[in-house]
């Protein structure tokens, strides 16, 4: 790509040349800010960061880091966009749809996975979805072949609920294994309305995700899908990958 471009930060230091690619990687990594300026030395002008790119897609379609040898990804986008095998749903305990990241995934892939899950209500499932269960269902108009339910903790300050917040992790993974889906996507699970810190969370989930990795090998990726490019960095800043080696057979 062509290096055209020169940073100019608040304090008017240049940094470059550079080309998109290389600024886009620049805002990903929290090393420029919206107010910086860029001088384009082909067009021969000046401006704001956000006169020249569109700073809204540069967020959105985010990749930011990879783990446990390119299994664990970590990104920036719409989870309803994700072309993998199965994404996660941040589901409630009725299995009804709600709001967030559950209307969403609802929206997207239309009445069929609402159907499903009426199905599971009335025969496996008739109290509702347990904290930290998993239950798998088609994707109706979803690029994705199948959605996980899972449903996180809410936030205590008088109990200890880490294990079912692991668990949703773990349980989705296994069934993903179990249905052989190879990719799938996962939400911030609880970090929400739920009330679990992000910096805890991300402890929690990163050491759910290696072990349960650990022990399926069929699982060849897990997507860590961020709304928010502040949500990632949290993320990235707190989780710990512990060194675990697969399971033999």
């Amino acid at each position: 790509m062509d290096n055209r471009y020169t940073l100019i930060d608040a304090e008017d230091r240049r940094f470059g040349p550079a080309n998109e690619e290389t600024l886009r990687k620049w805002f990903h990594e929290g090393r420029i800010a919206n107010e910086d300026r860029i001088l384009d030395t082909v067009a021969k002008r000046e401006g704001g960061l956000h006169e020249f790119f569109d700073l809204g897609a540069w967020e959105h379609a985010a990749d930011i880091g990879e783990f446990l040898s390119g299994r664990v990804r970590v990104v920036v986008g719409d989870i309803t966009k994700q072309r993998v095998d199965a994404i996660v749903n941040a589901a409630n305990s009725e299995l009804l749809g709600g709001g967030g990241v559950d209307g969403a995934i609802h929206a997207a892939g239309g009445s069929a996975i609402l159907d499903e899950c009426k199905r599971i209500r009335q025969t496996t499932h008739c109290r509702g979805l347990s904290v930290g269960e998993a239950v798998i269902t088609s994707a109706g108009n979803l690029s994705a072949m199948h959605v996980i339910h899972t449903v996180g903790p809410i936030k205590s300050q008088n109990e200890d609920k880490s294990h079912l917040l692991r668990a949703c992790y773990s349980n989705s993974i296994a069934l993903a294994a179990e249905n052989k889906c190879e990719t799938l996507a996962f939400p911030a699970i609880s970090t929400g309305v739920f009330g679990y810190p992000r910096d805890e969370a991300a402890r929690i989930a990163s050491d759910a995700i290696a072990k349960a990795l650990s022990e399926f090998g069929n699982v060849k990726e897990v997507r860590l899908v961020f709304f928010s490019i502040d949500d990632a960095r949290v993320f990235l800043s707190n989780a710990e990958w512990p060194d675990l080696e697969p399971r033999a057979g």
